[in-house]
């Protein structure tokens, strides 16, 4: 497996827990940040998704950009 689909799939873990954490199914997150379902499915699964879409969940997500899910391991927090 090479880095960067190690990277991604973390993200996408990431974005799961977060989720999951809020209590929330992937069509409430979908519907908060204005994305498809399948979106979030694939953001979830592969975490592979345009800039524009990490920024939505993000959103969505009450995460600061530089908190957002990213892949070098640090840890997210939500704005204060």
């Amino acid at each position: 497996m090479n880095d960067q689909h190690s990277e991604d799939e973390h993200i996408g873990d990431q974005v799961r827990s977060l989720r999951l954490k809020r209590g929330w199914s992937q069509s409430h997150l979908a519907a908060l940040s204005s994305l498809g379902e399948r979106t979030i499915q694939r953001v979830e699964s592969s975490g592979q998704a345009s800039l524009e879409s990490r920024m939505a969940i993000a959103q969505a997500l009450d995460l600061t950009p530089a908190k957002t899910p990213r892949p070098d391991n640090s840890p997210i927090r939500q704005q204060t």
